[in-house]
């Protein structure tokens, strides 16, 4: 007969008297007998395996513990089997080191981290976000290394007595070493538990080490010195409410991708944001809505107020109609592939760069596109540019700590499966002596910066301001509902010298309002007919990053008396416009009722206004179904606009309203009810480009769904499936639970809305 040994491998080194057996025997008579022998320093120990282990007929055996069988020292394993011809055998060897009476692990460092923590632990933790908790231990005592530690750690809520338990995710070797700093920067030199999410609840949550094992259960436990107990707050965060406008860039004639470059750069988002949850896992963070693709003229960064303008007129149509569903703090973010992005400063309007559908998406689209969303949406709360050694334009905020727009310290991503798998380090590297480093995404260090760049992730010190700033505007952006009164809605922009460009203003009747009017540097009068007051209503002007003009967005209540409008900073008058004596009329010529909308539809309309203005349309768009008017088409000067119909909501009564405005006095005109089909949802699979491999045995797999008329698909209604395995498993985020069979797979993922409409994705894999 023949023997091969696996495992143990030559000269393997265990600190446990336990080592794994595995091989295969070949034998053409049956085995009479198979022997274990282990020779060391304190004698010799014999076991009998046949039957057991080994069986009679050729085959495979273990892998399999083999414990209590080794001497302190160097032994010599040999597996002998018999059979009627004779004895083959193969021999290793093992060296057993136990560890030493007296050695103890002391705990020289603790975090618990979401995104980046500090040595303090001075980051804001967030309820319902994924935890990771490291430990960072070193050795006293007569063993200076013990290898293959693990451990567990148990918490439990403020005011409750039922604990939770973690056992650590793999092992770590535990050295003499007290470098903290060395070992943050490597995942593999702390032991590490990532929580469940009983741990991170609201409140209170205390922790403690249970016990620390060599080489896992049933090893050697481990004497911890420092080992005491930690407290952690967990707080709430506010769901960001999100409104995510997709552009045609015609400048460029290229599309936004709404699938895997949306959901994936969102789900880096919310990794480096102060929110819970885990997009598109857990939705919990990210309130979205998505609204139907449309083309834009505009020219970046040329047009860029301009953008910015009509961004936000969307978002102030949503929140002023009657029908709205959306809290006063939701943000707007266009997206088109223009390789540029702009935002207000504070404000909720923000527009950032997207890969198009017509180019093939690459492993970092999450983070590259993701990064941008991130600092764009960040100057949204008030955060400025960290660094001025990437060209930034100023102003650049002067109590950043950290060099070259860097992360300063180790960043940790949790859940980017979507982008390059979880949990990793990012190393923020010493940006000081010009090395490669992580930057920080409010600096302009970006991913195509190879001289010097790693990746882009957050930094402690924004992390903790958006923090507080995501908080703080979701208080001042609330302000006390209303009766439902006509206001005048005004818009424009002021440059640095004071000159100012007016919008098309209209007037809509609605409960909404964006502030208060009581205070601010600017103003808007309205006087009658004498010159007298009526009313004055105070604001004050957003910044536009990158730029020295302001920009202003509001609702002003209307009085019917209103002949003159005047814009003023403080006493200087800015501009004034005119009420005409005449609104414009406005007839809807198509559609005319009863037809049935494609992929593609047009809306027309005939307009005249009597005193000879310029007007400026908007189209709306309504199911029936409720109040509610989603705009397909603003700040239209023609007398027609094409719409996409494949994120609108199906209807079979389906209404448009056309509102003409000559920039104060509006009118307002429907259609007849039409018919806009059902469309499937829109389905992504996450970090899974065609020819991937992955590992047959740990293979996962990540994908969403969005449907215009539920959000988000529930994971329920997502199902995976392999050409070659058939089912895989339901849900967001699934691991196989069994292993790939070898080779290539076209995996599959297959989404449901309510309607029973279905769509799927598919991307082909390489299992090994």
């Amino acid at each position: 007969p023949t023997v091969t040994l696996t495992q143990p491998h030559a000269n393997t080194t265990v600190q446990i008297n336990e080592f794994m057996l595995q091989g295969t025997v070949g034998t053409a008579a049956p085995l009479d007998k198979a022997t274990l022998t282990v020779t060391g320093p304190g004698g010799t120990k014999v076991s009998n395996l046949l039957g057991t282990i080994v069986q009679p007929t050729s085959a495979p055996f273990g892998a399999t513990r083999v414990d209590e069988s080794l001497f302190p020292g160097a032994n010599n394993v040999t597996l002998a089997v018999h059979n009627c011809h004779g004895t083959g055998q193969a021999g290793t060897t093992v060296n057993y080191a136990p560890v030493a009476n007296g050695t103890l692990i002391r705990l020289i460092g603790m975090e618990i981290t979401q995104a980046t923590q500090d040595t303090l632990n001075s980051v804001p933790l967030i309820a319902g976000k994924p935890t990771v908790v490291r430990l960072y231990f070193t050795t006293t005592g007569g063993t200076t290394a013990i290898n293959d530690v693990r451990g567990d750690i148990s918490g439990f809520r403020q005011g409750g007595n039922t604990p939770f338990l973690a056992q650590s995710v793999g092992t770590t070797n535990v050295d003499t070493s007290n470098d903290l700093g060395a070992k943050r920067r490597d995942l593999t030199k702390s032991l590490n538990f990532i929580l469940s999410p009983d741990f991170f609840q609201q409140g209170l949550t205390h922790f403690r080490v249970e016990r620390l094992n060599v080489q896992g259960p049933g090893g050697a436990t481990l004497a911890c010195s420092g080992c005491l107990n930690w407290d952690a707050s967990f707080n709430r965060a506010k769901t960001l409410s999100l409104v995510v406008v997709p552009f045609v860039y015609l400048f460029g004639n290229r599309t936004a991708d709404t699938g895997n470059t949306l959901m994936g750069g969102l789900g880096y988002f919310n990794n480096v944001y102060p929110l819970t949850g885990n997009f598109p896992t857990d939705t919990s963070g990210i309130n979205l809505t998505i609204l139907p693709t449309r083309p834009t003229p505009l020219v970046l960064p040329r047009d860029n107020d301009r953008m910015l303008f009509g961004l936000q007129q969307i978002l102030d149509e949503l929140l002023s109609q009657p029908g709205n569903t959306l809290p006063a703090d939701t943000h707007i973010l266009g997206v088109g592939p223009s390789g540029q992005g702009v935002a207000y400063n504070p404000g909720t309007a923000a527009y950032g760069d997207i890969r198009a559908i017509e180019d093939a998406s690459v492993q970092n689209d999450p983070e590259f596109y993701g990064s941008v969303w991130a600092q764009e949406i960040g100057h949204n709360f008030g955060r400025k540019h960290v660094s001025t050694s990437h060209g930034e334009m100023p102003p650049s905020d002067p109590n950043f700590p950290y060099d070259h727009g860097g992360i300063g310290e180790p960043g940790l991503a949790i859940g980017t499966e979507g982008w390059n798998g979880t949990p990793f380090v990012l190393n923020p590297g010493l940006p000081a002596n010009g090395s490669k480093h992580a930057h920080d995404f409010m600096s302009y260090g970006m991913t195509q910066d190879v001289a010097d760049h790693t990746f882009s992730w957050v930094s402690p010190f924004t992390y903790t301001g958006l923090a507080r700033a995501f908080q703080t505007q979701a208080l001042t952006l609330a302000p006390p509902s209303q009766v439902a009164a006509e206001k005048l809605a005004i818009s424009g922009n002021i440059d640095k010298n004071g000159v100012v460009t007016l919008r098309p203003f209209h007037r809509v009747k609605t409960a909404f309002a964006r502030g208060t009017g009581a205070s601010g540097d600017l103003s808007v009068s309205l006087l009658d007919a004498a010159g007298k007051m009526l009313l004055t209503y105070r604001f004050s002007g957003q910044a536009i990053e990158n730029s020295t003009s302001l920009a202003f967005n509001e609702l002003v209540p209307w009085s019917a008396e209103t002949k003159q409008i005047v814009l003023k900073r403080e006493q200087t008058i800015l501009a004034r416009r005119a009420v005409s004596a005449n609104k414009p009329t406005v007839v809807v010529s198509r559609p005319r009722g009863g037809e049935t909308w494609g992929a593609k539809a047009t809306v027309a309309w005939q307009a005249s206004d009597l005193d000879n203005d310029a007007l400026t349309y908007t189209v709306l768009y309504n199911t029936g179904a409720d109040s509610r008017w989603v705009p397909i088409a603003t700040d239209v000067t023609g007398l027609s606009a094409t719409v996409d119909t494949a994120l609108l909501v199906g209807s079979r009564q389906a209404r448009v309203r056309v509102r003409a405005t000559d920039g104060v006095n509006t009118t307002e005109a429907d259609s007849g009810t039409f018919i806009v089909p059902g469309h499937p949802p829109m389905v992504a699979i996450l970090g899974g480009a065609d020819g991937k491999q992955v590992n047959r045995h740990t293979a996962e797999f990540t994908g969403a769904a969005y449907d215009p008329r539920e959000g988000m698909l529930p994971a329920a209604r997502l199902q995976w499936t392999s050409d070659r395995d058939g089912a895989l498993g339901s849900g967001r985020h699934i691991k196989a639970t069994k292993p790939l069979s070898s080779g290539v797979h076209v995996i599959t993922l297959t989404a449901t809305n309510a309607q029973g409409l279905v769509a799927s994705k598919r991307v082909t894999i390489v299992a090994k």
